[in-house]
């Protein structure tokens, strides 16, 4: 909350800017009502003066009660006349614009989610679409830095959408510190399943398909049976990415295959459109089976003992896709460094193959 010096009126900080270009003290009277109260005391000898200021005085107030109260009816108006805009079909509908949006279908919900939030707000403060309603609404919305730059570039991205390209929002100013995701190591990921295996098999199978193919959450969600494809010369999963809707097929070995098969077996899985996984949401979206597995793969890695957690890090399901990639890539340098000692005639793990390729 903020007092103005002119009038003593206190009101919330972001309104102190609007209510000093209106201040009948600040803009009309040049002086405080303090200073005007005194002299109208300490001047009796002056009663037609300060009849008349007095007057002057509450005049203004009642002009400036009434142009607020017309205000309030011009924005109701101008509100009503949106939210029927809102609703039309025709091109700069919101909600049509995000549908036309080449992104994924989860993230056009998301857009439409962080306009409807906003709308609502909009709608119970009496607000007008405008630059100033949507930087007021994001100055009071309690949520992470990071949630706040995410929610600022949606918004903008739809405001220049529906009135034009000169948008352009404030700038979210907030400080904050970006945290990595958690690279596990070999011994920690071994560690970690040994773990898991003991508090729930299912949640096993789970994180063991990420960390080994470095899957989204999602996407594990997302198989059913007949999507794991059996033969005696090859095994193969199809995996449907949540992100762009491909389907990638990855060959398996003997040890996924064998984790698969007892799963699926144990848990009496048989018709081919059956989900593998989270069994007891099978008939809800796949947006909802995906955030009752994130939640319970969190949870469980928050309470696991293995990793001595450090709070520069991030330790998510995210992690288990950061470590698969620098596993990988870290076993491809080695291969490389190994064919460039053997090109330059160095000994098996001499350090002097750093001074000539950079990785």
């Amino acid at each position: 909350m903020k007092s103005c010096h002119w009038c003593t009126k206190t009101m919330k900080r972001q309104n102190y800017a609007k209510h000093s270009r209106v201040c009948i003290y600040k803009n009309d009277l040049k002086a405080t009502k303090e200073h005007i109260l005194t002299l109208i005391t300490n001047n009796p000898d002056k009663k037609e003066e300060n009849k008349r200021l007095q007057q002057k005085i509450n005049t203004l107030e009642q002009i400036n009660l009434e142009l607020t109260e017309k205000l309030k009816i011009i924005m109701k108006i101008t509100t009503e006349s949106f939210n029927k805009y809102n609703d039309n079909t025709n091109d700069k509908n919101p909600n049509k614009i995000v549908d036309e949006m080449i992104i994924k279908h989860t993230t056009k919900n998301n857009y439409k989610t962080e306009w409807n939030l906003f709308i609502k707000w909009k709608n119970e403060n009496n607000k007008i679409l405008n630059t100033d309603s949507v930087n007021t609404y994001l100055s009071q919305v309690q949520c992470k830095p990071s949630t706040l730059i995410k929610k600022r570039e949606i918004l903008q991205k739809i405001m220049k959408e529906v009135i034009g390209d000169h948008i352009q929002l404030n700038k979210i100013r907030l400080r904050y510190r970006h945290k990595r995701k958690y690279e596990m190591t070999e011994k920690e990921i071994d560690q970690y399943l040994n773990e898991q295996r003991e508090i729930s098999y299912e949640y096993y199978v789970v994180q063991f398909l990420m960390i080994k193919y470095a899957l989204r959450i999602g996407t594990v969600a997302a198989i059913k049976l007949k999507d794991i494809q059996f033969a005696n010369d090859k095994d193969i999963i199809h995996f449907k990415d949540v992100k762009s809707d491909n389907i990638n097929s990855i060959s398996i070995d003997t040890e996924t295959k064998q984790i698969l098969s007892d799963f699926i077996k144990d848990h009496v899985i048989t018709r081919k459109n059956d989900y593998i996984f989270c069994k007891e949401k099978k008939n809800s979206p796949i947006e909802a089976r995906a955030h009752r597995m994130a939640v319970t793969v969190n949870r469980l890695i928050k309470n696991s003992e293995v990793f001595d957690k450090n709070d520069n890090y991030q330790y998510t399901s995210h992690m288990f896709r950061r470590t698969r990639v620098n596993l990988e890539l870290k076993e491809e340098k080695e291969r490389i460094k190994t064919k460039g000692r053997k090109i330059l005639g160095h000994r098996s793990g001499s350090a002097a193959i750093n001074s000539y390729i950079e990785l």
